[in-house]
C-alpha cells in the first residue's frame, strides 16, 4: 500500500514539472567518436531535469549519492572495475535507479557488471547467444514502445548478445527483442527499497540517435518502474499510522508463506511496532517475493495517575519476583525489558520499568529497583583426582559462614574418595545457598617407566643409537638425560654416543597423576659393525668428512627409488630434510648444508626398504 503511494506521489512530481538531478558518466575518452553521454545530455535536459556530466573516476567512491537522483553510464565498452560496479551497487541499494549501456560481448566488464548486479539484488540472471549484423527490426516491446512517447521498432541496431533471468519468479521485464532473443532489460528488485536498473546491448542506436524517444521512455521507466506481478502472494501491512507513546501494535504479514524478512532482518510472519519508525517487509513463497511499507508515526500521548503502584524498591535471597502492573482500565502494556504481559518475572539485579497504556493515548509509569543477596551459580565446581591422590575444594569468599557435607565449617574441604559433596553458605543477612561438587577419578594413574635401545651404525670412534620409550600409561610425557649434557622430550630420540664410554641415562613419564623414573646404563666398544644394512661403503658413503658448505651422497640406484633423507643434532632434533629420487645407473646425490651449525650429527636415510644411520661430522 505504502509502496503504491509512494509511486504515485513520483509520477506527479515528474508529471509538474519536478527535475531530477541525473548524473551521466562520460563515454568520449574511450572513443572520441562515442557520443553517447552528450546524446543522453541532450534528451534529458529536453525533459527538464538537470544532467551533468561527470568522469568515469566519478564511480571510485559515494560521494555522488547525495546530489543524483537517477545515474546513466553512458559507455558499453569502457572498463569497469569491481570497485566502480560495487559502487553502482550500492547505489542502487540506496534506492536510486540506473541505466547501465553493455554491449554485443558478454565479457566485457559493462556485461559482468549488469549480470552481477541483478544476480546481487535477487536475480539468476545469465547471457545466452551472440548476435551479429543488423538486427533490424527492433522490436521495443510493451510500455516502453508507449510511455510516454510511442516508439515503432528500432531501424538499427549492430550485433547483440542475449540474456534471460532463470529466476523461479523472474523480476526481470524484456524491453527489445530480435529473433526470439531479448536485447535490453529492466531489473525491478523485489526490495521496494531498492532502485532498479536498465541495460541494452548496443550503444551504437544511442551514438547514432536511431530513437531519442526510447531514451526518454527510459527515463520515465527509471523513474516509475513496472510493477513485478508477484504470483499469488497477498501483502498489505495497512495505512500509514500513528502510534502511543509506550504502546505496541502487531504488523501481519499474512500465512503460507515459506519466508519473510523484515526490516531488522527479523523472520516471523508478525512483527511488533513498540516505536515510531519506517517498516517493511519482504514476502517469499518459493517462487515469488513482494514487499510493502508502512510509516509508523508518533502522537502525544497524556500521562495520568492510574494507581499503578509496583512497589518499593526491595532486596531479597532468592529469585525470582513477580511485578505485577494490573490496573483498571489498561489495555496494553510495555516494559523496560520489552515485555508486553501485565506480570513480570524478574531473577536478576536491576531497575525495573513499566508503562500502562489506556484509551486515547493516555498512560501510566511506574519503576521498581530490585537486588538479590546471592545467586543460584555454583559454589564450587565439579573436579577430578588420581587414584591415590587428593583434591582440595575452595569455597568462595565473602560468606558468613559455611557447612560442608562431613559437618565441617572451613572455606576449604580436602577428600582423596570420589562422591558428591554438599557445600551451604549464608549470608549476614540471613539468605542460604546451597550447592553441590562431584569429584570422580581420573581413568589413569600415574604412567610405569621403560626404556630399550638399540646401535644403529657406526663410524670412527661414535656411534649411532635409537632409544626407545616402552612406558604404559596416558597422556605421557618425557624427558630423557643421558649423563653428558644431553637431554630430549621425544619419545623416540636418535642420539650420538662414544664408543667405549658408559652412558648413565634416565628416563622420566609423567602425566597430571605424577611421574616415576627408570635407569640403564649404556656402553658399546664399538668392535663391530651395527649398522644393519649390509657394507656401508658399498651401498652408501657420504663425503667429505668433516663437511662444511654441502655433503656429497653416493649410493646404488638398485637399492631404492625414494629416500627421505633427515639431518639429527645431538638431542635428537631434526636440523633439516631432503628427499631424493634415484636415476638410472650409480648416483651422486648434493646437500645444501646453508644455515647448519657446525658439529656431530646424525644423517638419516630411510627408504621402503632400508634405513642408513651415518653419523657425520660439520664444521
Amino acid at each position: 500500500m505504502k509502496k503504491l503511494f509512494f509511486l504515485l506521489l513520483i509520477v506527479l512530481h515528474f508529471v509538474s514539472g519536478f527535475a531530477l538531478n541525473i548524473n551521466i558518466i562520460e563515454s568520449q575518452s574511450f572513443n572520441p567518436g562515442h557520443t553517447m553521454d552528450m546524446e543522453w545530455y541532450s534528451v534529458v535536459t529536453g525533459m527538464g531535469h538537470s544532467p551533468v556530466i561527470s568522469p568515469q573516476t566519478t564511480l571510485d567512491n559515494t560521494a555522488f549519492f547525495a546530489n543524483t537522483d537517477i545515474l546513466i553510464v553512458s559507455s558499453g565498452v569502457i572498463t569497469l572495475p569491481a570497485n566502480r560496479i560495487t559502487t553502482i551497487l550500492q547505489f542502487i541499494q540506496s534506492g536510486k535507479p540506473v541505466y547501465l549501456q553493455s554491449e554485443y560481448d558478454s565479457t566485457y566488464t559493462t556485461n559482468q557488471g549488469f549480470a552481477f548486479i541483478v544476480n546481487s539484488v535477487g536475480g539468476n540472471f545469465s547471457w545466452d547467444n551472440d548476435f551479429v549484423g543488423d538486427l533490424n527490426p527492433m522490436n521495443v516491446l510493451g510500455t516502453y514502445a508507449t510511455t510516454n512517447l510511442a516508439v515503432p521498432p528500432l531501424s538499427y541496431y549492430w550485433y547483440s548478445v542475449s540474456g534471460s533471468d532463470n529466476s523461479q519468479c523472474s523480476r526481470l521485464v524484456n524491453i527489445l527483442e530480435y529473433g526470439g532473443g531479448y536485447h535490453g532489460f529492466q531489473y525491478v528488485p523485489a526490495n521496494a527499497a531498492y532502485g532498479s536498473i536498465i541495460t541494452t546491448t548496443d550503444q551504437d542506436w544511442i551514438n547514432t540517435v536511431v530513437s531519442t524517444d526510447l531514451m526518454e521512455n527510459f527515463i520515465t521507466h527509471l523513474i516509475t518502474p513496472p510493477v513485478i506481478n508477484s504470483g499469488s502472494i497477498a501483502l498489505d501491512l495497512g495505512n500509514d499510522t500513528t502510534i502511543c507513546p509506550g504502546s505496541s501494535f502487531i504488523l501481519d504479514a499474512g500465512s503460507g508463506n515459506v519466508l519473510y524478512q523484515w526490516q531488522n532482518n527479523s523472520s516471523g510472519p508478525t512483527f511488533t511496532v513498540t516505536q515510531p519508525g519506517t517498516y517493511w517487509v519482504n514476502v517469499t513463497n518459493g517462487a515469488c517475493s513482494v514487499s510493502d511499507t508502512i510509516d509508523v508515526t508518533l502522537q502525544p500521548g497524556t500521562l495520568i495517575n492510574s494507581g499503578l503502584f509496583l512497589g518499593q524498591d526491595t532486596t531479597l535471597c532468592n529469585p525470582p519476583l513477580l511485578l505485577d502492573a494490573n490496573v483498571q482500565g489498561a489495555q496494553s502494556f510495555l516494559w523496560s525489558t520489552g515485555a508486553t504481559t501485565p506480570v513480570l518475572a524478574v531473577s536478576g539485579n536491576g531497575t525495573y520499568s513499566v508503562q500502562v497504556n489506556f484509551p486515547n493515548c493516555t498512560f501510566d509509569r511506574d519503576t521498581i529497583a530490585v537486588s538479590f543477596n546471592g545467586s543460584n551459580v555454583p559454589l564450587v565446581d565439579d573436579t577430578e583426582i588420581c587414584k591415590k591422590g587428593s583434591v582440595t575444594l575452595q569455597a568462595p569468599p565473602g560468606y558468613n559462614s559455611y557447612l560442608w557435607s562431613d559437618g565441617s565449617t572451613g572455606t576449604t574441604f580436602t577428600t582423596a574418595t570420589p562422591g558428591m559433596y554438599a557445600l551451604t553458605v549464608t549470608l549476614a543477612n540471613g539468605c542460604v545457598y546451597t550447592d553441590s561438587v562431584e569429584v570422580v577419578y581420573l581413568p589413569y594413574g600415574i604412567p610405569a617407566p621403560g626404556m630399550s635401545w638399540t646401535p644403529m651404525s657406526v663410524q670412527g670412534n661414535v656411534y649411532i643409537n635409537q632409544f626407545n620409550s616402552i612406558s604404559s600409561g596416558f597422556n605421557m610425557s618425557y624427558l630423557w638425560d643421558f649423563g653428558n649434557g644431553i637431554t630430549s622430550t621425544m619419545q623416540n630420540p636418535i642420539i650420538t654416543l662414544s664408543c667405549g664410554v658408559s652412558y648413565p641415562v634416565m628416563l622420566v613419564v609423567y602425566n597430571e597423576c605424577g611421574g616415576d623414573t627408570t635407569y640403564q646404563t649404556v656402553l658399546n666398544n664399538c668392535t663391530t659393525d651395527i649398522s644393519g644394512s649390509g657394507s656401508l661403503n658399498a651401498e652408501v658413503s657420504v663425503y667429505p668428512q668433516p663437511a662444511s658448505e654441502s655433503l656429497t651422497i653416493r649410493y646404488r640406484t638398485e637399492l631404492f627409488s625414494e629416500v627421505n633423507i633427515n639431518l639429527y643434532n645431538l638431542p635428537g632434533q631434526i636440523v633439516k630434510s631432503w628427499k631424493m629420487q634415484a636415476a638410472d645407473t650409480e648416483n651422486l646425490f648434493t646437500l645444501n648444508l646453508n644455515g647448519v651449525t657446525g658439529g656431530v650429527y646424525s644423517l638419516v636415510l630411510i627408504s621402503n626398504q632400508k634405513q642408513w644411520v651415518i653419523p657425520v661430522m660439520i664444521r
